[in-house]
């Protein structure tokens, strides 16, 4: 097992996390399916500090990057494989060239038929949204949150062409407010946002490498 004293200094960070990957692969290739066994190993990661957890991180990513590239090179070989000496079956899977097509709207009018003719003989507005949200497969994470409220901030400045960036932000959450509420009850309370610093809040701009601003009564995250 991987223990504290090992993990001390960001130099021993890529090794570690290639050992860490490969046990965890092993666990995977012995027992697929089953969950990992972080929980039998809770000094593994547990006691790090954010910055030798930051190298980890970047290092797990580094991995996860490499891990595409490799499995873009093994499908290109798979399929040059497949379509030179015909479609193949290893274990539960079937390996065979198929044609690379899209599909697209015929036309620029395309999406709003679809949409009238799916809810054409609808009799009341729940069953119209039914019938959309069957067809189109309406899910709230496919809501794009910044288009609809700048939506409502247009809406609103056109009625009142002096509103300020007061009122303006009020129109926008009043938007989402209709539609939406926020829930944590499926999945933690709580996840990492990693934020690029040129997007992040000013006063996280203005802390330096190391510095990080302690929570206040009253703070929200």
């Amino acid at each position: 097992m991987i223990g504290h004293a090992q993990t001390t200094g960001t130099e021993a960070t890529p090794s570690l996390v290639a050992a860490v990957l490969s046990r965890l692969a092993d666990h995977d290739r012995a027992y697929p399916g089953i969950e990992y066994p972080w929980p039998e190993e809770p000094d593994t990661l547990s006691d790090l500090d954010p910055e030798t957890l930051d190298g980890w991180l970047i290092e797990a990513e580094r991995a996860s990057r490499a891990a595409t590239v490799l499995r873009g090179r093994v499908e290109a070989l798979l399929l040059g494989d497949v379509t030179r000496h015909g479609p193949v079956r290893l274990r539960d899977t079937l390996y065979k060239p198929a044609r690379n097509t899209d599909i697209r709207w015929s036309d620029d009018q395309a999406s709003a038929r679809l949409l009238g003719w799916a809810v054409s003989d609808a009799t009341t507005p729940a069953e119209a949204a039914t019938r959309i949200g069957k067809v189109v497969r309406t899910d709230v994470k496919a809501v794009r949150q910044g288009e609809m409220r700048g939506l409502a901030v247009i809406r609103l400045l056109r009625r009142e062409p002096d509103a300020d960036k007061a009122a303006q932000d009020r129109a926008a959450w009043a938007a989402f407010d209709t539609f939406f509420v926020r829930a944590a009850d499926r999945g933690p309370a709580y996840v990492l946002d990693k934020i690029p610093i040129s997007r992040a809040p000013k006063w996280a701009q203005a802390l330096g490498h190391g510095q990080r601003r302690h929570p206040r009564e009253g703070d929200t995250l």
